[in-house]
């Protein structure tokens, strides 16, 4: 991959999609701190290189989906003071979610088709400022909201969409239970309706892609 050159520190609109990104290649990115929006979907990230995006500190919005992202490495993402919407579908290995307690500024999280089970919720608690949490296409079970869960999710006060399609969530009644409990505008299961998703606003002037 050649270096970006000149001309490109003002760009604040970049997506790198399927171009077989590696953690050594996001080097070429460090310089473009006017970035808001930065999507690396479809490439071979697993994390390691994410020191090198420490000083775009604009960036509003990441896209990973559909990489290798060690989930220890994901710690590296706190260190983006402007991140308000962060995709992580079908991108993470491991089981470690704790990482999540250190992005408190989200306000859209994607984690979509990652093998995750109620557990995760636990992590999610000093987010104040979450809007939307997809889990869709997890393992999540009616079991997963018993215990402390329900008041786990309760405690994301901003949250205003919860997406739990296509998950194991296959008692109705139980799951109507649930519903009646928490204290989100809208939950998304199997048989609901999508509902429009309000994320974060970005300027997409002076916007350049790399699809291969």
């Amino acid at each position: 991959m050649r270096h970006l050159g000149s001309g490109w520190d003002s760009l604040n609109s970049l997506s790198v999609i399927n171009c077989n990104i590696h953690d050594e290649d996001l080097w070429y990115f460090a310089e473009l701190r006017a970035l808001r929006f930065f999507s690396l979907a479809n490439n071979s990230i697993t994390g390691t290189g994410f020191r090198h995006l420490e000083g775009l500190d604009a960036l509003e919005v990441l896209e990973l989906m559909n990489n290798q992202i060690e989930t220890k490495n994901c710690l590296l993402l706190a260190r983006l003071p402007s991140l308000a919407s962060l995709g992580l579908g079908h991108a993470l290995r491991g089981n470690d979610f704790e990482f999540l307690g250190s992005l408190t500024h989200l306000r859209s999280l994607e984690l979509q088709s990652n093998h995750i089970t109620g557990s995760i919720f636990s992590n999610l608690t000093g987010m104040s400022l979450l809007r939307y949490l997809d889990l869709s296409h997890n393992y999540l079970s009616v079991q997963d909201f018993l215990g402390n869960t329900i008041d786990n999710i309760n405690r994301l006060v901003a949250l205003r969409v919860l997406d739990l399609r296509h998950n194991p969530l296959r008692d109705e009644t139980a799951l109507r239970a649930i519903l009646e409990k928490l204290c989100v505008k809208d939950v998304l299961f199997n048989w609901t309706v999508p509902v429009p998703v309000v994320r974060p606003g970005f300027l997409r002037r002076q916007q350049f892609f790399l699809v291969s």
